[in-house]
């Protein structure tokens, strides 16, 4: 099972005045359940206090669907905000195979059928119930959304989105 660790200190003023390895760190682990949750922490994105984990083997809406958790980070604790899922589940899509978090959007990319990208918009002040928007998809697209090294990227204004298929 693969464990996410997430550290628990300000690299920038730690590690330039001290000059030392990290080792103030927690584990974030999967909640227990029945779930085939492999892949726990395949992809991660943090933005302020929230954290995205995609798990996309996640059999809990349907085999290998997928789901996205949302952590917030409260005081040196994560607690988890909310259980993202695709309105319509289909399964062996493995959404959240790649993930991306802004200030008000998510975007989710799922493996299954080619590949596509998820957007939702935050729900007022946190992520508890948030909108689905779009499901964007290409034709003939291979690992739309889906590909290695960082697939979405969002600008700071939030008006431009970049979404790569390295094989398309």
């Amino acid at each position: 099972m693969r464990l996410l660790f997430l550290l628990l200190i300000s690299l920038l003023s730690s590690i330039a005045a001290t000059g030392q390895c990290l080792t103030d760190f927690s584990k974030l682990l999967p909640e227990p359940s029945p779930d085939y949750s492999l892949d726990f922490g395949r992809s991660i994105s943090m933005h302020n206090e929230y954290l995205a984990v995609g798990v996309p083997n996640s059999d809990s809406v349907g085999r290998v669907t997928g789901l996205v958790y949302i952590y917030k980070k409260q005081g040196t604790a994560w607690i988890k905000n909310a259980s993202i899922v695709p309105e319509t589940p289909v399964d062996g899509i493995q959404f959240g195979w790649s993930v991306k978090l802004s200030q008000d959007y998510l975007f989710v990319g799922a493996f299954g059928s080619g590949g596509s990208v998820y957007v939702y918009k935050k729900n007022g002040t946190d992520w508890t119930n948030p909108v689905e928007l779009a499901i964007w998809k290409v034709p003939n697209a291979q690992i739309f959304g889906t590909s290695f090294n960082d697939p979405i990227a969002i600008t700071v204004d939030q008006n431009t989105v970049a979404i790569t298929d390295i094989w398309h």
